[in-house]
């Protein structure tokens, strides 16, 4: 480092001030760059110069939770709720308990993406949310569809530690299951409609009678997209929410072309429980969505 940086920068070069902020105070290297005046790589040469071991990834992101930077509330029904449908934790390394997991969800709806945002973040709520292109992912199959995703992500997270065991199981190769754990609510029925829920009317059609006549019954239905989650799992499932609320939601295959997606069985609530399923989950809290209560 040349003179002229040493005299602007002192601080960087006296050791005992970077222990001070580094070791003792545990900021960031973003936030000593900001007290110096300097770019985050001037901090981080100078900490190594200063042979002061640097934070691992994981130790800083679990140094900025201590801080309380990350204003993540652990709600587990939320959690939950949305890991039925899109979201997934993510561990650095899937084979250490000492390496913990955060949580990570995308949806089309900004207004979907910032409700989850705002139930498990009290501070930033906006600041979490990441607008990203989805033209190589969902858009690329379907072009009628959003080419932005809107993401939401924590930091890694002690409570999301024992989640991530239970979902992503080493028995299963760490790809995600429904756990027996999972406990049933009004918010996880809701968070998983939201994600994975859709409803349509269905028009069925009597068989003639002896005047040839044939009536039409119109009725609606829903059903929840299951098919990357075993059989077993969803049976499991299933008896879960009856035991709870007494709705029939059950698994029914379904394959299209002769072609099967994934395990091949979706959810379908029984006909006659669509009044009660909406009174259990309360009405549409975000307006993007709100298409779904029919």
């Amino acid at each position: 480092m040349d003179t002229k940086f040493k005299l602007k920068y002192k601080e960087l070069g006296d050791k005992d001030w970077l222990i001070s902020k580094y070791i003792n105070e545990k900021l960031s290297l973003k936030q000593i760059a900001e007290i110096v005046g300097c770019g985050f790589c001037g901090v981080r040469s100078a900490i190594k110069r200063k042979n002061i071991p640097l934070r691992t990834k994981g130790e800083g992101l679990r140094n900025l939770r201590r801080c309380g930077q990350d204003f993540f509330t652990f709600d587990k029904s939320v959690i939950e709720g949305s890991l039925l449908g899109d979201a997934h934790l993510h561990k650095q390394n899937k084979k250490s308990k000492d390496s913990h997991a955060s949580f990570h969800k995308g949806n089309i709806h900004y207004d979907h993406t910032y409700f989850v945002a705002s139930k498990l973040f009290s501070a930033n709520v906006e600041n979490r949310i990441r607008e990203r292109s989805n033209a190589y992912g969902f858009y690329k199959k379907y072009p009628n569809s959003s080419p932005v995703i809107f993401r939401i992500s924590s930091l890694v997270h002690d409570e999301l530690g024992q989640l991530f065991e239970d979902w992503y199981p080493e028995s299963n190769d760490y790809k995600k299951i429904i756990p027996s754990s999972i406990e049933i609510n009004k918010k996880v029925l809701l968070h998983w409609f939201l994600d994975d829920g859709y409803s349509y009317h269905y028009v069925r059609k009597s068989k003639p009678n002896k005047r040839m006549e044939i009536k039409s019954y119109r009725y609606l239905r829903i059903q929840f997209a299951t098919q990357s989650f075993s059989k077993e799992d969803l049976d499991m499932l299933s008896e879960k929410i009856y035991k709870k609320f007494e709705l029939k939601i059950t698994p029914r295959f379904h394959q299209k072309h002769g072609k099967i997606s994934g395990s091949g069985y979706y959810m379908e609530l029984s006909e006659g429980q669509t009044n009660l399923f909406y009174e259990i989950i309360g009405p549409p809290p975000v307006a993007s969505l709100a298409y779904k209560w029919k």
